[in-house]
């Protein structure tokens, strides 16, 4: 988020009197780090019925500004961050709100695996004990930054659709917590992974790696990714599928190669030790003949998730992609047996590379 934040305190649109004095307080708090718990809870609640005036207002429904009553619903942050309101017409905050905005709002709010903020607060689902004691605790304050950084937005927003002119974005934020963006960083952490077993094994002279080979593959998925752009608003159905099952296969890849890596690294101290015996040995000099066809298969399969993705952002997901699930089942299970055999309690290397051609093989058919 922008290290500086306008607060608005000459004109807060859209909030009560007595409203915007808590919300020069948030400003405050925001700015000296002093209760903080406390502000968390009002400021969602500020944020909360600013929202909620913006969305009738754009919308043209007086009636949904009701708040808690026992004969209306209750608008809440998931239907005013919805696309289509209950009676099927788009609803017209969307446009208004931005997509950065909006994807801080599905971050903070919505999404599973995010923080949702407002719901574990309201029902006591956060423990708060450290933000009590410790007022530079970093979550307290990430969550004090992020709540009065969205009310500063919504104000933004509501004066210039008052005064009928486009708010331009000032800030660009791309989700942290949506599937497909955890996808993505689940690929990246593959690359370093590999990246970092690369390094390792280039120190034995005694392994002939075509490290420019794997090197130029790493490159040319870092800059893959940075060119991709990740949708995650109204994507098709049967893209999350896919999605899913890519990110189960990236897990159990990347932690195959973690694997590999500690086995080496056990492995190689107890031959310098001369703690291995003859059989032992045996197995250490299989591994390293195993480990460049893997580190190769390793790369191979992140350049499958990666192009995969692409698909995916560019809605090319046909009929065949989408009939391809076997497949990738059939890809996740041998990960996951490639992922077990490396480990350090196993180290069955000739069980990895059987592992390693399925995947290869696998991985080359869907690539065509």
């Amino acid at each position: 988020l922008p290290q500086d934040i306008s607060f608005g305190d000459q004109d807060i649109t859209m909030l009560l009197p007595r409203q915007k004095d808590l919300w020069r307080r948030c400003s405050s708090v925001h700015r000296e780090r002093t209760q903080i718990v406390f502000y968390v809870h009002i400021g969602w609640s500020l944020l909360e019925a600013a929202m909620r005036n913006l969305f009738v207002l754009a919308n043209g429904c007086p009636n949904r500004q009701l708040t808690a009553e026992h004969d209306e619903f209750y608008t809440t942050f998931n239907e005013m961050l919805s696309f289509e309101l209950n009676d099927g017409k788009p609803n017209k905050l969307i446009p208004i709100l931005g997509d950065s905005c909006l994807q801080l709002f599905y971050d903070v709010l919505i999404l599973p695996s995010g923080p949702r903020l407002r719901d574990r607060l309201s029902h006591g689902e956060l423990d708060i004990s450290s933000w009590i004691e410790n007022t530079q605790d970093t979550a307290a304050n990430s969550a004090l930054r992020v709540t009065v950084f969205l009310l500063s937005c919504i104000h933004k927003k509501t004066k210039a659709f008052t005064e009928e002119r486009n708010s331009p974005e000032d800030f660009v934020y791309k989700s942290l917590f949506h599937q497909n963006s955890q996808l993505i960083q689940q690929i990246e952490i593959l690359v370093k992974s590999t990246q970092s077993l690369m390094d390792e094994l280039n120190k034995l002279e005694q392994l002939d790696i075509d490290t420019g080979s794997i090197q130029e593959q790493m490159s040319e998925i870092t800059l893959s990714i940075s060119e991709l752009d990740i949708k995650i608003f109204n994507r098709p159905r049967h893209e999350s599928e896919v999605v899913r099952m890519l990110t189960l296969i990236c897990e159990a890849m990347t932690s195959s190669v973690q694997n590999a890596h500690q086995t080496f690294n056990v492995k190689t101290l107890q031959l310098q030790e001369k703690k291995l015996r003859s059989r032992q040995r045996q197995t250490y000099d299989r591994m390293l003949q195993v480990l460049p066809i893997f580190l190769n298969c390793a790369t191979q399969s992140g350049h499958f998730l990666v192009q995969k993705m692409s698909a995916c952002m560019l809605d090319q997901l046909g009929q065949q992609q989408i009939g391809e699930q076997k497949s990738l089942k059939k890809l996740l299970t041998s990960c996951e047996n490639l992922k077990s055999q490396a480990h350090v309690s196993l180290n069955k290397w000739d069980l990895v590379l059987q592992h390693t051609e399925t995947i290869l093989q696998i991985v080359s058919t869907l690539k065509t």
